[in-house]
């Protein structure tokens, strides 16, 4: 129950710290259901991905201050659950040579284990770029 109490803590504390950062960008933002922002940075009105379809994504993961965590170009298969929730139903909606900024709360990033890369409870600022 302490942990469940804390973890509902953490979440509102990091809807805020998001919903915040989202206002000061100069960029237009649209809330997700699953509680991340995203807004498309290069859109080339390309068909969307499917799942199942392997892609290959450079990942540029940052702190909300700014500080960079991760830089990643690998192939991914989109839907196939090895990427955190914002980036999976994000890719749902990119296609070939786009380009989405995410701000993504810690529940819809890398959550309450982190990576070794990426620290527990870490809201993170997601540049997700599907390269051709």
């Amino acid at each position: 129950m302490v942990q469940l109490a804390f973890n509902m803590q953490m979440a509102s504390a990091a809807d805020k710290a998001c919903s915040d950062w989202v206002k000061s960008d100069s960029a237009t933002y649209a809330l997700d259901d699953f509680g991340f922002w995203y807004t498309k940075t290069v859109n080339l009105y390309a068909d969307s991905l499917q799942t199942g379809e392997q892609v290959l994504l450079h990942l540029q993961m940052a702190e909300l201050a700014g500080i960079l965590l991760a830089d990643v170009t690998k192939v991914f298969t989109v839907g196939s659950g090895d990427l955190p929730v914002a980036i999976n139903r994000s890719l749902k909606q990119m296609g070939q040579g786009e380009q989405m900024r995410i701000v993504a709360p810690w529940y819809t990033a890398y959550g309450t284990e982190g990576t070794h890369l990426i620290k527990p409870y870490t809201n993170l600022i997601i540049t997700l770029s599907i390269i051709n």
